[in-house]
């Protein structure tokens, strides 16, 4: 009877072991990986840790810690501590942790848990209109076209004008 007991509670044990090895990344333990998100295809983005801008070629980051990362309707994506959907993942910077085992090949695989948006290094923010907009002042209008100066350039330069059509 004892020995049927002590077999019970070793199983136990590793199916709560192995349970949490499963368990989404809780905001407490250290991201699988930070870096930029290289390339994407599809539901898959490549990150790279050590690299500063995407589509840095294999040769160049070969032998740095590298993960294709599935994403999946689970995956939690967020920026500032709210929830986001970015149209396109190249050149973000982020911390993802896997959900779930990591393949080991090269570049690992896994699927993401949680995605946390650092900083984008693509030079597409998401909001060009709004720092366009905020990054000049309206200059005049002559007919169909517009002048727009745009702010911090020196006063010599002439403002851009551009024609309106329909």
């Amino acid at each position: 009877m004892k020995g049927k007991w002590s077999f019970l509670l070793a199983l136990m044990l590793i199916a709560a072991v192995a349970a949490a090895g499963c368990a989404p990344a809780e905001s407490g333990t250290p991201p699988t990986i930070i870096g930029v998100v290289n390339s994407t295809e599809g539901d898959t983005i490549l990150v790279v840790e050590g690299i500063d801008r995407p589509g840095v070629p294999q040769e160049e980051w070969f032998g740095k810690r590298a993960i294709n990362f599935t994403i999946t309707g689970d995956t939690v994506i967020e920026r500032d501590g709210k929830p986001v959907s970015p149209d396109d993942f190249t050149g973000l910077k982020v911390e993802v942790w896997a959900d779930g085992p990591i393949a080991e090949s090269y570049p690992e695989q896994a699927r993401a848990g949680r995605i946390v948006i650092l900083e984008d290094l693509s030079g597409n923010s998401g909001a060009a209109e709004e720092e366009f907009i905020d990054s000049g002042r309206f200059a005049g209008l002559d007919g169909d076209v517009i002048a727009v100066k745009i702010s911090g350039v020196p006063d010599e330069v002439d403002p851009r004008e551009f024609r309106l059509t329909a």
